[in-house]
């Protein structure tokens, strides 16, 4: 296992020092941390190259296009020493992540005079990093509580409701309670909310709330999660593997649907997760979903229909 940086144990050692909660993310390595159980942190660290003049970080668009839709995501450049850090919300990266390189070799993220500089055949002013030199130590107070920055159009909050409804539906159906965080919107004319069989999510202990208390649909048997759902048809699938990775201590079977097969979900999850949850995550496309939604409901009506 590769080791941590001394300069990143020391950053994190700060932060747990002022109160903070640190947890290696159960989910996607490379230096990514939970913080109070909730909020993200990827670290990176570098020391000074005289013959140049500036610290440069290694920070590939690939990792990052997938990192910062991450609900409350932070990013937290070292330069050399945790007493000089730079703390930002990873929004004001993903701004201009299209200048970051897909080359893991090569290396974008550059921090020259306390600015974030790129190279220079993209014309990109600087961002000034002052507001967030040394940040650390009122972290609490940067940390927002909006919800992840995500535009999906309307047409897929649709499809995304849709499928929510079928699998509360295929719960409700095997006799399993449900759940789900997203109560407004609706399926066949009826709220997510009133097809849930269960109003709260219950207490799971050793699972922090706030993070399984968003994944998309889970369903219980006599309170324990048996299984839980996340609809990843929209944006990044990183989100949605970072709150089912809270159920990693458990039995509860992990699913993730998306529009795209499961070659292609392996495909983009493969490199950037621990493999406990690679294998531990089953794959279904949202046709599969109808499919079985729509057997579902026929078993239902037939068993009804001959009374076994």
């Amino acid at each position: 296992m590769k080791r941590t940086h001394p300069t990143v144990v020391a950053l994190l050692q700060k932060l747990e020092r002022i109160g903070i909660n640190v947890s290696k993310s159960p989910v996607i390595k490379d230096n990514l941390y939970v913080l109070n159980g909730r909020y993200h942190l990827l670290v990176r660290s570098s020391r000074f190259f005289e013959n140049r003049g500036y610290f440069f970080f290694g920070l590939t668009k690939v990792v990052f296009d997938n990192y910062w839709i991450i609900p409350d995501s932070y990013v937290a450049f070292i330069c050399g020493a945790p007493e000089s850090c730079f703390i930002l919300p990873a929004k004001i990266i993903a701004d201009v992540r299209h200048d970051l390189s897909d080359n893991s070799k090569q290396y974008k993220a550059i921090i020259r005079d306390g600015r974030l500089v790129f190279p220079r055949r993209t014309q990109r002013r600087p961002i000034d990093l002052a507001p967030f030199h040394n940040a650390f130590g009122d972290f609490n107070s940067l940390l927002p509580t909006t919800k992840p920055l995500e535009h999906p159009t309307e047409i897929a909050k649709g499809r995304h409701a849709e499928t929510q409804g079928m699998l509360l539906e295929i719960g409700n159906l095997r006799g399993f309670g449900t759940y789900t965080p997203d109560r407004k919107p609706k399926f066949h004319d009826r709220s997510l909310g009133s097809i849930a069989t269960l109003a709260n999510l219950p207490t799971i202990p050793g699972i922090a709330p706030d993070v399984a208390g968003r994944v998309d649909v889970i369903w219980f048997d006599r309170d324990f999660p048996i299984n839980a759902f996340e609809v990843e048809l929209s944006t990044g699938i990183w989100s949605g593997l970072v709150r089912l990775g809270e159920f990693l201590r458990l039995s509860t079977q992990l699913h993730v649907v998306t529009d795209g097969d499961s070659t292609e979900f392996e495909r983009r999850i493969g490199p950037y997760v621990f493999r406990p949850l690679v294998k531990r995550c089953n794959h279904a496309s949202v046709s599969d979903v109808h499919r079985l939604h729509s057997a579902e409901s026929k078993a239902a009506s037939l068993r009804q229909e001959i009374g076994i």
